[in-house]
């Protein structure tokens, strides 16, 4: 199995050079839904005014959006 992407920073990611295909980051986000990850913004208010669903939470010092009807929807600040 494949190792996801690691994570450098905001929108930043590192692929591991063995990969073929034109996209080998689509390809795999899309063969392992553990890999999908959550958008990290600096500030929240954007992705809060998104939907009229998106509630703002806090959980162990850090700041989510989240959205029960769209999953998808969902981010997190810092």
């Amino acid at each position: 199995m494949r190792q996801p992407p690691k994570y450098l920073g905001e929108s930043c990611f590192v692929l591991d050079r063995t990969m073929s295909g034109p996209y080998p980051a689509a390809s795999i986000l899309l063969d392992d839904p553990k890999a999908w990850i959550m958008k990290i913004r600096n500030s929240l208010k954007s992705a809060k005014v998104r939907d009229k669903n998106c509630r703002v939470v806090r959980r162990h010092g850090r700041v989510y959006v989240i959205n029960k009807k769209n999953p998808r929807m969902k981010a997190r600040q810092g």
